[in-house]
């Protein structure tokens, strides 16, 4: 007996001194001397395991079941070791033949959880958990990846709960805290998932999934900065990791940065080549703020390069599944409006390209939808968007939705975005179904088959461009009706969108050349825009708390930096050299280096006049939305930018009484002002040219008294701009007509 139970012992010391090989070749000579002792086979498919020899370790655990005395727990050794060889099902088989009441049925529930969820079954595998925890409460791992299980299907709040459950029982369980972080971010508790993270990573510094959610998590802060030194870590500990390396290359693209991002897409695409969503974002990757007005025209060369490349060797994409593709596909080109041209045929071109990678995937969505009689009933209105919250598209917006009249409208919110605030609960109220799509699954696919599932007879998407699932979503026929707004104002391209809502007074006579889809003019605002009302408690606020200089004059500027082209700069400057007590003040953004850019290009064009930036220019920090408007009251005058002026910037300032003065530009995204203005009845603030736009400026900047007139005037009449009734009521016959003749 002790000459068997020997190489036993011996085989078993090398195992547990990590020697897999050595220990392989021990419990092999065991089997072959011993062919029916059920613990060396059992030994062998473990030290096989260790070894990476999955086969043979599948090939000793099946020996070993053949055996007298062998029981439930090697059935669940068998399901370990054909999960890790890959072999899922049969793996799942194994994990259920363990019976309830054995020692190893919570376990082996467990499994078939993460087996089932692998399976993409998540009904059973949510199922498996929670009979693995009510086997034994105390099963931490099956709490942690049940709650991962709620996560993955929006339930946030359920998996915010049982996370915390799972930390309570073993406070180091690592992926307990993620799920944590994730969740609480979800359900805006930023503070939570931000200390949660700080945590584990002041623990495990080089923890790459708590290193890429915290960029994550900062980026959705707009804190630029911060994520890319978390990424940058992640990519330095896992340089091969494609999800680091893409993940890196967005924050660097959004930061300006496009040479180091383009370089981190190149080697996702030198690992994988038929990685599209590289190749897209490489392509799509445009400069925030740009050297000169050539630099303008080389990005335009090199996105026209990009597209063609891809164009010409789509065929490389063919092999992904269509739940692949779609994943991958959702991309976006939102600076690509911001270069101040005429972008129809891009924009067309790009739309095209997406239409043609995605017709594969659904192609019954490309199809004309069957439409129904909508007499006698309301008509079934939907409207898609990730900002319904407190955003620039959503206030701007939120009054199509709350504001239609219900008995003419059934109207369905589609929100992909987990970011809840007051709008959206104001949203939510009005709307007769609101349906949080990363609740049905955070995919392209799942929110479209909601949406074909309501067969509504109107969708409507308040912007396209802002947000690359809506932007995608737009290549697809999911209503009989499709129809932009001009949340980004420039045309989508898509040959299935078939309006393009817009404001009236703010397109030129042209405007219908620059559209792919029909243009739809409404009057007014085009919405009805409640007036912005400051917080009381900043009244009392001045000047140097915001470190606002008292005595000088102060010209806001307060667009993001992406929307001052090179050309605005000699504008600004000959308003400063103009007005020698002049400060031009502006907001610095999310990136240290964009600002840098901008700040040394401007630097140039102050020096050509003989001005010092440090000595003209100020940059005011990112503040709360009521400290903004309090800003615009301390400010004197704001100066618009060209090719794209002010929408609610231009709202604030004036709601404020702060005088602007503007120079319309070619396309309705540079005309916003001008209409706001004139609806004023100011037409004086309305430059013919740079001349003037300067001697405007300088006029009001240096005459305080008729500054104040001017203010004054614009107090008086700002009620013609706010909570005006006749866009909406346009708005609702639109879609009624829109309805009626697609029945007809």
């Amino acid at each position: 007996m002790s000459q068997t139970a020997d190489p036993l012992v011996h085989a078993a010391q090398l195992l547990r001194q990590g020697d897999a090989r050595a220990a392989q070749t021990a419990y092999e000579a065991i089997c072959r001397q011993f062919p029916a002792r059920l613990d060396a086979w059992t030994g062998l498919a473990m030290a096989a395991a260790q070894n990476g020899a999955f086969a043979d370790a599948c090939l000793a655990i099946e020996r070993a079941n053949g055996l007298p005395g062998a029981h439930p727990g090697l059935w669940l050794l068998a399901a370990n070791l054909y999960q890790d060889a890959g072999q899922t099902e049969i793996a799942l088989g194994y994990a259920q033949k363990v019976p309830r009441g054995h020692a190893a049925y919570a376990r082996a529930r467990h499994q078939c959880g993460i087996l089932l969820a692998d399976l993409k079954r998540d009904d059973a595998a949510e199922q498996a958990f929670r009979e693995a925890i009510a086997a034994d409460a105390k099963q931490v791992r099956a709490i942690g990846n049940l709650a991962a299980i709620r996560l993955r299907r929006g339930d946030a709040n359920a998996a915010l709960q049982l996370a915390r459950e799972a930390i309570r029982l073993q406070p180091d369980y690592l992926h307990g805290q993620v799920i944590v972080a994730t969740a609480a971010m979800q359900c805006g508790e930023e503070s939570l998932a931000i200390a949660t993270l700080d945590a584990v990573l002041a623990r495990h510094p080089d923890q790459v999934d708590c290193l890429l959610l915290r960029a994550a998590i900062d980026r959705q802060r707009h804190a630029i900065d911060q994520a890319i030194v978390s990424a940058r870590r992640a990519v330095q500990l896992a340089p091969d990791r494609l999800g680091a390396l893409g993940q890196l290359a967005v924050l660097l693209a959004t930061a300006g940065d496009i040479s180091a991002a383009r370089e981190m897409w190149g080697r996702i695409l030198a690992q994988r080549p038929d990685q599209l969503d590289a190749a897209l974002h490489r392509a799509l990757a445009l400069p925030a703020v740009y050297e000169d007005v050539a630099a303008i025209d080389a990005a335009r060369e090199q996105f026209e390069r990009d597209l063609a490349a891809i164009e010409q060797d789509i065929d490389r994409f063919r092999d992904l599944t269509p739940e692949e593709l779609a994943r991958q596909v959702t991309a976006g080109n939102f600076l690509l409006a911001y270069q101040g041209r005429d972008d129809r045929t891009l924009q067309q071109r790009y739309a095209g390209l997406v239409a043609q990678l995605l017709q594969p995937v659904r192609p019954q969505w490309f199809l004309p939808r069957p439409t129904s009689d909508a007499s006698g009933r309301r008509i079934r209105i939907g409207f898609a968007s990730r900002f319904f919250y407190d955003s620039t598209a959503g206030n701007y917006f939120q009054s199509w939705i709350t504001g239609l009249d219900r008995n003419r409208f059934e109207v369905f919110v589609y929100c992909t975005d987990t970011r809840q605030d007051h709008l959206t609960q104001r949203i939510r109220a009005a709307a007769d179904h609101f349906v949080d799509c990363p609740a049905i699954e955070p995919t392209l696919l799942a929110c479209g088959e909601r949406i074909v599932a309501d067969q509504l007879d109107l969708l409507v998407y308040p912007e396209i461009g802002m947000d690359p699932v809506c932007a995608t979503l737009a290549a697809f026929r999911l209503a009989p009706v499709q129809i932009a707004g001009w949340g980004h104002p420039v045309t989508t391209g898509h040959a299935n969108i078939d309006f393009f809502l817009s404001c009236g007074e703010m397109e030129p006579a042209d405007a219908d050349r620059h559209y792919t889809e029909t243009l739809v003019r409404l009057p007014g605002l085009g919405t009805r825009y409640a007036m912005p009302v400051a917080d009381t408690s900043c009244r009392q606020l001045d000047r140097a708390h915001y470190g606002l200089p008292a005595p000088r004059t102060l010209y806001l500027v307060p667009q993001s930096l992406f929307k001052i082209l090179p050309d605005n700069d000699a504008l600004f400057a000959a308003v400063l050299a103009a007005d020698p007590d002049a400060t031009l003040v502006l907001f610095a953004g999310q990136a240290a280096g964009a600002r840098q850019r901008f700040t040394a290009r401007i630097g140039r064009t102050l020096e050509a006049h003989g001005l010092a930036f440090a000595d003209r220019v100020l940059f005011l920090a990112d503040v709360s939305r009521a400290d903004y408007l309090r800003i615009n009251q301390l400010c004197d005058l704001m100066l618009d930018t060209l090719h794209w002026s002010g929408g609610n910037t231009s709202l604030d300032a004036l709601a404020s009484g702060l005088p602007l003065v503007t120079l319309p530009g070619r396309f309705m995204r540079g005309r916003q002002s001008m209409a706001m203005l004139q609806r004023l009845g100011l037409p004086e603030l309305i430059a013919g040219d740079t001349q003037q736009y300067v001697a405007i400026a300088v006029a009001l900047g240096r005459d305080a008294g008729r500054r104040q007139q001017c203010s004054q005037l614009i107090l008086d009449r700002r009620a013609r701009l706010f909570d005006d009734a006749k866009p909406l009521a346009a708005l609702q016959d639109f879609f009624q007509r829109a309805v009626t003749r697609q029945t007809a």
